[in-house]
């Protein structure tokens, strides 16, 4: 986890930390890192898949720096943390995020406390992190009956096969016994044959 970085230059200069694949946790919370520096994250986060969880509350941040992790966020597939409590977002902000924030499928906790929206925002916000929730909880299960079916198919496919295997044992059987009866015929009518002359 990383914490206690301070400033919007921050972003910047460590761009190639904040790319590693090791930094799963970023926490800044209680750094003014304003809407600059929650911007340039944000920026950051389009192209980022490896950081899970993001704590920037209490990072003086207002509606831009939320509006431009909403725009993040809706190409994001590996962001599932965002704590952005007690920070200057006006309930215009937090609508803006919220509609933003319908494309993303992978925000699994959003907390918005603390801030100058409506109840019912925070409230929308933390709907769609319950939706992607579900939806994650469903992922499992999901490609487990996938898995299930398939196993099912393979199983009858493999019942046909040992059917049609029987089949064709049978068939042969016939067509080996056919030939012996031609075999022990033409044998008969070999020696009958050199009889008559």
């Amino acid at each position: 986890m990383l914490r206690s970085l301070v400033g919007s230059e921050m972003c910047i200069r460590d761009r190639a930390l904040l790319e590693h694949p090791a930094l799963t946790s970023l926490n800044l919370a209680y750094n003014r890192i304003r809407d600059e520096g929650v911007c340039a994250l944000a920026s950051m986060l389009e192209a980022n898949f490896h950081l899970k969880s993001l704590d920037l509350s209490e990072t003086w941040t207002a509606d831009r720096g939320l509006i431009a992790l909403g725009v993040a966020l809706s190409s994001n597939t590996v962001l599932s943390s965002l704590s952005m409590t007690n920070n200057h977002i006006s309930d215009d902000g937090g609508t803006a995020f919220v509609a933003l924030l319908e494309k993303n499928k992978s925000l699994q906790q959003c907390c918005l406390k603390g801030n100058s929206m409506f109840h019912c925002t925070v409230m929308q916000a933390s709907k769609l992190a319950a939706r992607n929730r579900h939806i994650k909880a469903e992922e499992v299960p999901n490609r487990l009956r996938k898995e299930v079916i398939k196993l099912h198919y393979q199983r009858y496919k493999l019942e046909e096969a040992k059917s049609e295997l029987q089949n064709q044992k049978a068939e042969k059987m016939k067509i080996d016994k056919a030939q012996e009866e031609f075999e022990s015929k033409f044998a008969a009518d070999a020696v009958s044959y050199t009889h008559l002359r």
